[in-house]
């Protein structure tokens, strides 16, 4: 991490530990007088979510979804906007306490109330939030050079193998706008659309795009192979790409691949990038299960338990025990 980004990162935490304790003592004080933070008005619900949000986010950091989320519940949420911040932050006043709960999905807010309150309605309500489905959506947001993405492609795959009959994989890339990259935008953009580590991996990128869209059951063992080489020889130059061995070794064909990135490449980035900003995803790898973003263990075992909780029935593949071990960190790009 650069100098820059720790002083940064530094700030931040430094202020969410002062909005901690100010709420805390707030909450402690007034918990009684049915007020929770003074000036913010009285409160009658038994939980309260004071959420924090950059205005420049958008439509992704609108509070709105997240007050569908609590309806009809004891919590209410009252939102506030920040410039200074660099994302959204909700932090759940309960019992003379703070907590710092999560936002990626209805779901995982429920259950990091229901983790910090034990309140049985809130925890019942966890539990039956699950978008059961017959086949159960998997959409996976990488950047092909990302080492956490990497690491997921190899543990995801043993899942995929053993429940593809029962599940829709979707592959999508992670991709930035060219006002991130002003200052070179030659080095890390092609046509307004940019990846983090640089025009090779966003040429990878479109290319495993286009690789998914003929061939998505080979697309597995070109990334593999991809990876492999990758970490036994790195390469920072898209003319050094070992891509066509890999392709061959996977029976893809090389030209079918170039005439798409020739003509379909940009698009197929492009409805990633549109997709990015829909889902608000930043950060690769990012999984989602039936629309549900993933935050557990990187591990093919605790994935496909996961994934398992969202059918209506269960295949009989579920029953199977997959590896428990992983080399896989929680790290994010």
């Amino acid at each position: 991490m650069s100098e820059e980004k720790w002083k940064v990162t530094s700030f931040l935490f430094a202020i969410l530990l002062i909005i901690s304790l100010i709420f805390i003592l707030r909450a402690e004080k007034l918990a009684s007088t049915g007020y929770v933070v003074a000036g913010l008005g009285k409160n009658e619900s038994k939980y309260e979510i004071v959420y924090l949000y950059p205005e420049a986010c958008g439509e992704p950091c609108s509070p709105d979804k997240y007050k569908e989320w609590i309806e009809g519940t004891n919590i209410s949420l009252r939102s506030f906007k920040g410039d200074w911040l660099r994302g959204p932050v909700a932090l759940l006043l309960h019992n003379g306490k703070v907590s710092i709960i999560e936002l990626m999905s209805k779901r995982q807010m429920l259950g990091s109330i229901c983790s910090a309150t034990d309140d049985k309605k809130i925890c019942k309500l966890y539990e039956e939030s699950i978008n059961k489905t017959d086949v159960v959506g998997l959409d996976l947001y990488i950047m092909s050079f990302c080492p956490f993405g990497m690491q997921m492609v190899e543990v995801l795959e043993p899942v995929y193998e053993l429940l593809k009959n029962d599940i829709k994989f979707n592959l999508h890339f992670v991709i930035y706008p060219s006002e991130w990259y002003s200052n070179n935008p030659g080095g890390f953009c092609i046509d307004g659309y940019c990846s983090m580590h640089g025009v090779f991996e966003l040429k990878e990128d479109i290319r495993q795009k286009c690789i998914f869209s003929q061939y998505p059951e080979r697309w597995w063992d070109y990334a593999l192979c991809m990876i492999s080489k990758y970490r036994k020889n790195p390469w920072h130059n898209d003319t050094l790409s070992p891509w066509q061995d890999c392709a061959k070794q996977a029976g893809i064909s090389v030209d079918d691949v170039l005439e798409c990135m020739q003509n379909e490449g940009i698009r197929l980035i492009a409805e990633d990038y549109e997709l990015n900003k829909k889902y608000g995803v930043t950060g690769s790898p990012t999984l989602f299960i039936n629309g549900e973003m993933y935050a557990g263990e990187r591990t093919p075992e605790a994935l496909k338990e996961e994934i398992c909780k969202y059918f209506k029935t269960k295949p009989e593949e579920c029953e199977e025990k997959l590896s428990s071990e992983s080399s896989a960190a929680q790290g994010r790009c």
